[in-house]
């Protein structure tokens, strides 16, 4: 005998209640009711995607898409739970596969302003922000008051150089909704981007005036002031990134002292190396500064430092980045996150050494690598390109191939390229561009083995590259080199404003864009630099 199903009228009452719980974000209560449904009917594909909902709500994410994909197979028209889906993955980093779903939530007919808001926010995450602007203005046509989608359709429109547009929507949002926090620190990086940091600062503190206690604010801030060469306050405020409440710093677990600058004699400092391999090198700069200070130190970097930090601080004990940290972090006394004693050290501009290289190639390799590359050479002079960064915002930072013609047609040259993995389509144009010859050394892996990409850019004259970890590399070895970067969004604020040599690389020289995307004139005056350098 089949199992007799509830009344259409219990049905109708406990999907009522169930979506009561649901609007009320009483997710253990919905899901029970909603499993209640299900129990009676396998194929309510509302009860399913309420399921799926309720369960997202509690964090249960890997059970919430197995029930979004039930009620999918249950009806492939089911425009809530492919639209649910999608956003779902969209809040899970997986903004790639959100598309095709909320693609087709929107395609089905029935695309609310949501869907169309979450397509757009995908599309921008995954760089097409053609596509991104077009989805955000049919959300805001379907719902003229979203203050998510203007302000996505802002960030978009900051993507394309579409500035005043941008500005002029994040104003207008911020005079709607003085709460909404996401516009102020837009709105702040864009005067920030136009070399406005005044009227950058205004915007942070207005904001910070009603919330002084918001983390990105704060960290925004000290970004916006480091950039615009405001070193001792932008140090200061950075220390917002050390709060339990931010989510874009990885802090590490250490529990010793934190050390406030103060002489240590017999005491032991651990230092810890933050952000991403170009800034670990950076930040090594300041390390002769606490070994005043310190001598019995340690420092906590990436795998790939561990040899060349060795060689080039000998009194130093390099320890590898693990987790959980290695046991070797327990002897000491202190801790200090590396940027935190760049505001004990780096106050003022005139507290930026002049030095010649604080990092060391290993000599029996640049010796080697060098005595190859003469007999390719032939007598022109060595110099070395890195053309292109697989980092965020890479593309920002990264000029077309084409561009490049003006420096390798040079024949007094010979280049040698430095690009960690590069493409083997772009070493084939940049080889038909070169006058005097294009070599990628196969031996040498300078993503992985720091020791032979330092010993590789020790053995050259000169060193051209755009704002990456090889520019870093090439300006703590004391290399003479030309970086080539945006002028505004995409430049970030350790190459500052307003300068074209750099505080923290003597060697380097700054090749910035005379205007936003105008890569001609900052590789011409890198292709000056050579010539004359």
């Amino acid at each position: 005998m089949n199992e007799q199903r509830m009344p259409p009228d219990q049905i109708k009452v406990i999907t009522s209640k169930a979506a009561e719980q649901l609007f009320r974000r009483n997710y253990v209560g919905a899901r029970k009711l909603y499993e209640t449904l299900l129990r009676d009917n396998q194929t309510d594909v509302v009860a399913m995607t309420g399921l799926g909902k309720a369960l997202e709500g509690m964090g249960n994410f890997s059970y919430a898409v197995k029930a979004f994909r039930s009620a999918i197979a249950i009806s492939p028209n089911a425009f809530d739970a492919i639209h649910h889906l999608g956003r779902l993955l969209l809040n899970s980093n997986r903004a790639d596969k959100a598309i095709a779903f909320l693609k087709s939530a929107v395609d089905s007919g029935q695309g609310s302003h949501a869907a169309w808001t979450d397509l757009g926010i995908a599309q921008k995450l995954v760089g097409d922000f053609d596509a991104a602007r077009d989805s955000l203005d049919r959300a805001i046509k379907l719902k003229p008051e979203s203050i998510e989608a203007r302000f996505n359709l802002a960030a978009c429109l900051r993507e394309i150089g579409l500035v005043d547009d941008a500005r002029s929507l994040l104003e207008n949002i911020i005079k709607t909704d003085p709460e909404f926090g996401g516009a102020p620190n837009l709105l702040a990086s864009i005067h920030s981007d136009l070399n406005e940091p005044d009227q950058a600062m205004s915007v942070l503190n207005n904001y910070l005036a009603a919330h002084p206690n918001d983390v990105e604010s704060r960290q925004n801030g000290s970004l916006i002031q480091l950039r615009s060469g405001r070193v001792a306050e932008g140090f200061d405020t950075y220390e917002w990134r050390l709060s339990p409440n931010q989510r874009s710093v990885p802090v590490r677990p250490f529990t010793q002292k934190f050390w406030r600058g103060e002489q240590l004699d017999g005491e032991h400092l651990l230092i810890w190396l933050e952000q991403g391999l170009g800034d670990e090198i950076l930040s090594l700069s300041i390390l002769k500064d606490v070994l005043e200070k310190a001598p019995h130190c340690s420092i906590e970097c990436d795998h790939r430092l561990l040899e060349i930090v060795a060689r080039s601080f000998p009194t130093v004990t390099p320890i590898g980045r693990q987790d959980p940290p290695a046991s070797e972090t327990d002897r000491a006394d202190y801790t200090l996150p590396v940027w935190s004693a760049a505001r004990l050290f780096r106050r003022s501009w005139d507290q930026f050494p002049q030095h010649s290289g604080y990092l060391k190639a290993d000599d029996a390799g640049v010796s080697a690598i060098r005595k190859r590359y003469e007999e390719k050479a032939k007598g022109r002079r060595l110099v070395g390109l890195s053309w292109s960064s697989g980092s965020r915002g890479g593309r920002l930072k990264t000029p077309p191939l084409e561009y490049w013609r003006a420096i390798l047609e040079d024949p007094e040259n010979f280049f040698v390229g430095l690009q960690y993995a590069p493409q083997q389509q772009d070493i084939d144009i940049l080889s038909q561009l070169s006058e005097a010859g294009f070599y990628m050394d196969p031996t040498i892996d300078t993503q992985n083995d720091l020791e032979s990409a330092a010993a590789q850019i020790g053995a050259l004259d000169a060193v051209v590259s755009i704002s990456n970890s090889t520019a870093h590399l090439a300006g703590a070895l004391g290399k003479p080199i030309a970086i080539v970067i945006p002028e505004g969004y995409g430049s970030f604020w350790y190459w500052h404003r307003d300068h074209d040599q750099s505080p923290w690389y003597p060697s380097m020289r700054i090749c910035r864009q005379n205007s936003p995307g105008d890569w001609p004139s900052a590789i011409s005056k890198a292709r000056s630099w050579l010539k004359t350098g």
